[in-house]
């Protein structure tokens, strides 16, 4: 549950009984004058002040001067007036015992540095005196009960429902509320964030989470300034309803414009990406996604399985029908006999018999429901897929059309067309709700496009049916649909593990970084960094360190040969660059003759050779702006950036996340029994991921790890190589 401050301040700003707009002005051209005027127009119930020292009244309605005038506290303060005066002004919000408030106003952090030492400011005032605010640089908030309050920049008036809508940019929250409201899809909140000076979009997912009148959360999200906690938020979010988020700064130039947008700090996008699904999370690709999967969500329950039943008027949207729902993870079974039997009972002696089901433009219309019915009934099915919907209706429409060749028997024709599929839709959503399955209906834009009475597509949409404009659109809305529930059972089920490490060892390792961080190192040596993860009890290369010929002959000789011969310096993160590594010696003169070469360069390591493994892996640490220390896997060797093979999520790791991580990679095929070779030991590499992504809680110095390569065999893992990056001053202060 959220806090008892934030759960007042959600009461605050979504349920206010009465509001205080400061900035009213009749002065068109001002934000003053325009959100004041979507107030009146969404017909606001409760009571609404006015206030502004220069006017009696705005909108033929009377003004104050100030707060003092308002004989009760308002509930919520929205503030639209110059920069240089928020802050004296939310003072007087304060003192008026006002505990929440939309800051519109932009000028802050945004802006420059002047700015943000202003919102500073502002955000200490608001903490001392017990308020909350969106903002600022917010478009506004809407709210669809109690009460409906429309407090936006933006010309819209969206119908109440159930979506409530958090966006970074106000103009994509208008977008996205302007487009559900075409699709008929109704908004419960919709809040543009602003700034996140004082509530960031994870207290709003915490907010949400609760909030009854609430069934989807959509959120635009650019930068979040606490990544764990968001996180948090949105696993909670998305343990009791399904959270959809589009991420704008991907790219560098992206990430820049969100940074003078509304001041938001981007992290990787790949750890964004891994990260929100694994909290729950679902991420669209774009708007059009975003809305298509909010659609799914809106009108259907979650899917018992991945198997569907395509039905489609023509044959070549059931093959991209097809295609699209293999892609998406979709199966489509055989027709059962029962159903093929009844099918071929109906349809021509063409038709396609199989799934996707292809009518072949039979001419008798009622076999259309009697198809969809047996998709619906049969136990092989758990979703449905209409390709053609209102494409009946549409071609009515053409027959009445005035042209050279109209007359009465086009209009009767047409009427037919159109009034047999207008009287199938009762039929369709009798179905769709006797048998409970999820159901995606595909018509072409051209037919929700038609202006006219009887449009089948709006139709369905007024009744709860999204309707999707392409077959690839429904099986990604599937898809999405998928997601959530197969999450859902994982979070029934995640495993953790305990990791103990080996305390002397430990003690030891944690007195070397110390001593590197007190000396002011930014690298560890390849044995320094194996040096901690041996404290985890991980398996590394046995190795000795050498000051000069004899001693490497003499440890090659204790280690065992064959040995590899490797720079032994904290300076040269990239040996085999610099020609730092000699591989299998396998006598004291190729150990003297290669020492002598890299002892000019260092010390060197004098290391046991390692078996020869059928792969070469990377296992890594890096620290993300948003979410902090974060665990990467993948292809390793010298060629990992040109494969590009890799998987990233936040640290510490569970065992389960770890075996996803793998999944999610190339490498895991090769993991895998291949071509006549073993399976390799994937429970040794997941027992390392996990234990690997502990580093962090153990030595808070570290910044970087990079163990490559990584050798993995039929039994065990071996360690070959590993170089640790450590904070620097600052960053070990914090």
């Amino acid at each position: 549950m959220p806090s008892d401050h934030l759960k007042l301040t959600f009461t605050k700003l979504f349920e206010p009984q009465s509001v205080a707009f400061i900035g009213a002005t009749d002065t068109p051209g001002k934000w003053g004058f325009t959100i004041l005027h979507h107030i009146f127009q969404g017909g606001y119930q409760g009571r609404l002040y006015l206030v502004n020292p220069k006017r009696p009244a705005v909108f033929g309605h009377p003004c104050v001067k100030n707060l003092a005038e308002i004989e009760e506290t308002p509930d919520l303060a929205v503030i639209v007036i110059p920069s240089e005066k928020v802050l004296a002004t939310l003072d007087e919000v304060i003192a008026k015992g006002t505990r929440a408030a939309v800051v519109i106003t932009s000028g802050f952090a945004e802006a420059n540095e002047e700015g943000l030492k202003l919102q500073n400011q502002l955000v200490a005032r608001a903490h001392e005196g017990g308020l909350r605010f969106v903002g600022p640089n917010s478009m506004g908030i809407v709210t669809s009960f109690p009460h409906r309050l429309i407090s936006t920049m933006g010309s819209m008036k969206p119908r109440p429902g159930r979506v409530a809508v958090v966006a970074q940019s106000g103009n994509l929250g208008v977008t996205f509320m302007s487009r559900l409201e075409r699709r008929a899809i109704g908004v419960s909140r919709g809040i543009s964030t602003g700034n996140q000076a004082s509530l960031a979009v994870a207290d709003y997912l915490d907010m949400l989470a609760d909030d009854p009148k609430t069934d989807i959360i959509a959120a635009y999200v650019e930068g979040v300034p606490d990544g764990r906690h968001f996180l948090e938020m949105t696993e909670k979010a998305a343990r009791v309803k399904p959270v959809v988020f589009l991420k704008g700064g991907k790219g560098t130039k992206g990430a820049k414009a969100a940074k003078s947008h509304t001041a938001a700090v981007s992290g990787s996008h790949q750890v964004f990406l891994a990260s929100v699904r694994e909290a729950g999370g679902i991420v669209a690709n774009s708007m059009d996604e975003l809305i298509n999967m909010i659609g799914a969500f809106h009108s259907n329950p979650v899917p018992k399985s991945n198997r569907a039943g395509i039905l489609t008027l023509g044959g070549g949207w059931g093959v991209v029908g097809a295609d699209s729902c293999e892609r998406f993870g979709i199966d489509l079974p055989d027709l059962p006999p029962d159903v093929y039997k009844t099918l071929d009972d109906i349809l021509p002696s063409y038709w396609s018999r199989g799934n996707p089901i292809d009518t072949v433009a039979t001419t008798d219309i009622s076999t259309i429901p009697t198809t969809l019915e047996e998709l619906f009934r049969s136990d092989a099915f758990d979703n449905v897929l209409y390709l053609g919907i209102a494409y009946l209706a549409f071609q009515g429409r053409r027959y009445m059309d005035k042209g050279p060749a109209h007359g009465p028997l086009f209009d009767k024709i047409g009427q037919f067309l159109v009034n047999t599929e207008y009287q199938m839709l009762d039929r369709i959503v009798e179905l769709r709700n006797a048998y409970g399955k999820p159901f995606f209906p595909v018509a072409d834009l051209v037919s929700r496009d038609e202006v006219f009475p009887e449009n089948i597509v709006h139709a369905l949409e007024e009744r709860g049916i999204f309707v999707y404009n392409a077959p690839w659109q429904a099986a990604h809305g599937l898809a999405a649909l998928l997601e959530r529930a197969n999450w859902l059972k994982r979070a029934q089920t995640a495993r953790t593990v305990d990791v103990a490490p080996d305390r002397d060892a430990l003690v030891e390792a944690q007195r070397l970084v110390r001593n590197a961080v007190g000396g002011k190192r930014r690298q560890l040596a390849e044995h320094e960094s194996k040096r901690l993860l041996a404290a985890l009890r991980l398996p590394t290369t046995r190795e000795s360190e050498a000051a000069s010929v004899e001693e490497a002959v003499e440890a090659a000789r204790l280690i065992g040969y064959p040995v590899a011969l490797k720079v032994s310096s904290a300076d040269i993160l990239h040996k085999s660059e610099v020609g730092g590594v000699a591989l299998n010696l396998a006598t004291d003169a190729e150990v003297r003759r290669h020492a002598d070469r890299l002892l000019k360069q260092g010390k060197v390591l004098v290391q046991r050779m390692a078996p020869a493994s059928a792969v070469e892996l990377l296992v890594g640490l890096t620290h993300d702006r948003t979410f902090g220390p974060a665990l990467v896997f993948g292809k390793g060797g010298v060629e990992t950036e040109v494969w590009a093979d890799t998987a990233t999520l936040p640290a510490p790791v569970t065992p389960d996340q770890a075996e996803r991580m793998i999944d999610a990679t190339r490498m895991s095929k090769l993991i895998a029994p291949f071509r006549g070779r073993p399976a390799l030991d994937r429970a040794a590499l997941v027992d390392l991921l996990v234990k690997v992504s502990r580093l962090p809680e153990l030595f808070p110095e570290v910044r970087e790890l990079d163990i490559n390569p990584l050798f993995l065999y039929e039994k065990g893992a071996m360690i070959v190589d590993a170089k640790i990056v450590l904070k620097n001053g600052d960053e070990n202060g914090r």
